[in-house]
C-alpha cells in the first residue's frame, strides 16, 4: 500500500491502530526525500502529511519526555478514598486485587501507598479465569514471605506508568471536588472529579437544575462493614432477604461486580466450605 494511502486510512480505523499507523507515517516522513517520483496531485498531498506528520512526531517526544518528568519527579499521592479506608481502625483486609481496566489508565504508581504506608500488598489483576487465580497466588505468596510490593499480573495490558496519554486529558478537564459522599462510606473530602471552569459550558451540573437529592443507605444495609472487610456479605442483616440483585438495598448488591452480589450468585460454595470448616472445629472440640 502506498504511502499517501495509509495516510488515508488513519481516519477510518480504530484508535489503537490510527495510534500505531501515524507513529508509522511519522517515523517514515522524517527523512523523506524531496525527489519524488509521483504525479503532480500526489506530490502536494505528500508535502502536507510530511510537514504535518513532522509537527506531530516532535509533540509527541516533547509530551513524552514532559511525563516521564512528572513522574519522576513528582512522589504518587495517596486517594483518598482508598487512604480512608485504609485507615479506618476496624479494617480487616490484609491485601488488595488491583482492578486491571482502572490500572489500565492509571498504572501501577497510585498503588504505591497502600505497601509503602500501610504494608500490604497489592497485585493489579487481569479478568480472565487464570487472570485471577494468578493474582490470588502472587498475593498469597506475598504475604507467606513478608513482603508488601505492587506486582503487575496484568502486565501484556498495563504498564507502569499507565496511559499518559488518558491521565494528561483527564488533568486537563477535571479536578477534584471539595467533597463527595459515597454510599456506604458518607463523606469524604477530595475523593471524586468534576469539570474544570473552562468547561463549565459542558458541565449539565451547572447548565441544569439538578436538586441536591441525598439517598441514606438504609440502616439495617452493612455495605461500609462488607468494602473494609470487617463482615462477610451473607453476614449482613439484610443479605438474601430483603436485598438481591432483583431488590438491591446497597451498593455492593447494586453492581453485578460488587462484592455482595458476587456472593449471592456464586458465594454458596463459599459459604458451604466455611460452614464445613465450623463443622469440623465443633467435631474436634467434642
Amino acid at each position: 500500500m502506498g504511502l499517501a494511502a495509509k495516510t488515508l486510512l488513519v481516519s477510518h480505523t480504530s484508535p489503537e491502530r490510527a495510534q500505531a499507523a501515524k507513529a508509522w507515517v511519522a517515523n517514515s516522513l522524517r527523512h523523506v526525500s524531496t525527489r519524488v517520483e509521483a504525479g503532480a496531485r500526489t506530490v502536494p498531498l505528500i508535502a502536507v502529511v510530511r510537514n504535518r506528520a513532522h509537527d506531530w512526531w516532535r509533540r509527541q517526544q516533547v509530551e513524552q519526555r514532559h511525563a516521564e518528568h512528572e513522574m519522576k519527579s513528582t512522589p504518587p499521592a495517596a486517594p483518598p478514598l482508598e487512604d480512608w479506608i485504609l485507615d479506618s481502625p476496624d479494617l480487616r483486609l490484609d491485601g488488595f486485587v488491583g482492578p486491571g481496566h482502572v490500572s489500565m489508565v492509571i498504572g501501577k504508581r497510585p498503588y504505591y501507598f497502600i505497601p509503602r504506608d500501610h504494608h500490604k500488598p497489592v497485585v493489579i489483576a487481569g479478568f480472565e479465569p487464570l487472570d485471577i487465580i494468578q493474582s490470588v497466588y502472587m498475593l498469597m505468596k506475598q504475604l507467606s514471605e513478608g513482603r508488601a510490593e505492587v506486582e503487575n499480573q496484568y502486565a501484556r495490558v498495563v504498564r507502569a506508568e499507565g496511559n499518559v496519554k488518558a491521565l494528561q486529558a483527564m488533568a486537563q478537564t477535571m479536578e477534584l471536588r471539595p467533597f463527595f459522599e459515597w454510599r456506604g462510606l458518607g463523606f469524604i473530602t477530595h475523593s471524586a472529579l468534576k469539570l474544570r471552569a473552562d468547561f463549565a459550558e459542558w458541565d449539565a451540573e451547572l447548565r441544569y437544575e439538578v436538586p441536591g437529592l441525598r439517598v441514606a443507605d438504609p440502616k439495617a444495609c452493612q455495605c461500609g462493614e462488607v468494602l473494609k472487610g470487617v463482615i462477610k456479605p451473607w453476614e449482613c442483616k439484610v443479605f438474601g432477604t430483603a436485598c438481591t440483585p432483583e431488590t438491591p438495598i446497597g451498593t455492593c448488591m447494586v453492581s453485578p461486580e460488587g462484592a455482595c452480589a458476587a456472593y449471592f450468585n456464586y458465594g454458596r460454595f463459599s459459604m458451604a466450605a466455611e460452614r464445613h470448616r465450623l463443622n469440623m472445629l465443633q467435631t474436634a472440640h467434642v
